[in-house]
């Protein structure tokens, strides 16, 4: 089985230096596999894979322990309930929010997967699935590979040809990628919003 795994995070060290010290201190704890490690402003998150369901509570106490408070575990093996398209947008606008692009990502994409090839909402989908990894990789410390996305997701935006995409503002988005193209550094960015369309609480 395998689980996403959040645990607070309260050190201010640089995110490579987040995932050493997370992978020191699981060391001495005994832990099954642990991995594709990922540093949010206020969590660390990896996958866990465990053979023994029964033994999930023991290897939360032992992260607890090592690491401190787990926020959240979530089951990546069982299924999901099928979702329409607001259902499943409002929800990867939360997780984005939540700097959870991992998650944003996953949702995103099986959307993805049913839509037709070349379809406009195909593309717009692709270019949120793009924008939700290219936070991925800036949450592993990945940040070259990050602004190598930059352009296919604006790219992606672009092929959808409308401005606003379920009160997600697609013009915005575009132009604060422009932006960090234009720059060469990735910034963390606000979701933008169609006007008369409120922010997610």
């Amino acid at each position: 089985m395998r689980y996403l795994v959040r645990v607070r995070r309260a050190e201010s060290l640089d995110i490579p230096a987040v995932i050493g010290l997370a992978r020191e201190k699981l060391a001495d704890c005994d832990l099954p596999r642990h991995e594709n490690y990922r540093v949010s402003s206020s969590a660390v998150e990896f996958d866990l894979f465990e053979a023994f369901p029964e033994r999930l509570d023991e290897d939360i106490r032992a992260i607890s322990s090592a690491l401190g408070p787990v926020e959240s575990v979530r089951n990546l093996s069982a299924s999901e309930p099928a979702r329409d398209i607001v259902a499943c947008l409002d929800l990867a606008q939360r997780m984005y929010s939540e700097e959870r692009y991992w998650e944003m990502h996953e949702e995103l994409e099986s959307q993805w997967r049913m839509l037709p090839r070349g379809s406009p909402e195909k593309e717009v989908l692709q270019g949120l699935i793009l924008l939700a990894a290219i936070y991925v990789h800036m949450q592993k410390g990945q940040e070259e590979v990050a602004l190598s996305m930059v352009g296919r997701a604006n790219a992606r935006l672009g092929g959808y040809g409308g401005m606003e995409y379920h009160g997600i503002d697609i013009g915005a988005l575009r132009a604060a990628l422009e932006d960090m193209s234009n720059g060469g550094r990735v910034r963390f960015i606000d979701l933008p919003r169609s006007a008369g369309r409120p922010a997610e609480a």
